[in-house]
């Protein structure tokens, strides 16, 4: 027998890939998710995602039937925990607030956003309520308010250092690794480096949903066991024998890592 989570990320890789890209669950899927949604098994985290993009996406008859149920009755179809993401329950909490304007495609403000931010890198706050709300937003299709405003919090966030050179080349990867072509990036990182061009790589070991061949990945499998200390990559960025290195999430951004 099939475990619960994995028929549950299956139906979720069906239904919350993108706007364009997922697609219908049928009356015997939803009715599997219902199941699933009222068992104690599977990740919660999964569920709010999966609900969330029944509730964004425009549903077809069979999810609108579906949703009506819920709607009517919601204490049988959904867990407690995920009942305040249901578009008819008032959220009192400043976060489910703006979970729920993102669920009904409604663009958030740059102070909108930045609380949002907050909520995002508060440990407090519970991880399915976060899941509900990146998925949302993907869903949705970010504008460039939003974009931008996460990227300058980020830019904020995240750890910086001055160093003296008249030029760095920074090579960023998609951090989940995938591509289509051999990655090649620490071999250019050493050749432009060998040339007097200092180059700069970063990322992190895994992520998914791709679970590609990250540097990080490159760098372990080379004999590069850890990865050096900041500060130490920054002096080898100076060394005219040297000239590049890589900085991982986990020192640059531990916030985000985390």
């Amino acid at each position: 027998m099939e475990p619960p989570q994995n028929k549950l990320i299956q139906l979720l890789k069906k239904k919350g890939t993108g706007a364009t890209m997922g697609k219908s669950l049928s009356a015997y899927e939803l009715n599997e998710f219902e199941q699933l949604l009222m068992s104690d098994e599977g990740n919660l985290t999964t569920k709010a995602t999966l609900l969330t993009a029944l509730l964004t996406l425009k549903p077809t008859p069979d999810e609108s039937e579906w949703l009506q149920k819920v709607k009517q009755s919601p204490a049988n179809y959904v867990p407690e925990e995920l009942m305040p993401l249901l578009p008819y329950i008032t959220p009192t909490d400043s976060f489910l607030k703006l979970i729920h304007q993102v669920i009904s495609h409604q663009h958030l403000t740059e102070p909108e956003f930045l609380k949002a931010m907050d909520a995002l890198f508060n440990p407090a706050l519970p991880e399915h309520y976060k899941a509900a709300f990146l998925e949302a937003e993907r869903l949705k299709r970010e504008t460039e308010v939003e974009n931008t405003t996460c990227l300058l919090d980020f830019i904020n966030r995240s750890q910086h250092h001055v160093v003296n050179l008249p030029i760095l080349i920074d090579i960023a990867n998609p951090y989940d690794g995938f591509t289509r072509m051999p990655n090649l990036s620490p071999f250019l990182a050493a050749l432009l480096g060998s040339i007097g061009i200092p180059t700069l790589l970063h990322g992190l070991y895994d992520i998914g949903p791709k679970y590609g061949i990250t540097v990080r990945k490159l760098l372990k499998a080379s004999g590069q066991a850890q990865a050096l200390p900041i500060r130490e990559t920054l002096t080898r960025l100076s060394n005219n024998y040297c000239a590049w290195g890589y900085i991982d999430q986990h020192q640059s951004f531990p916030e985000l890592y985390d």
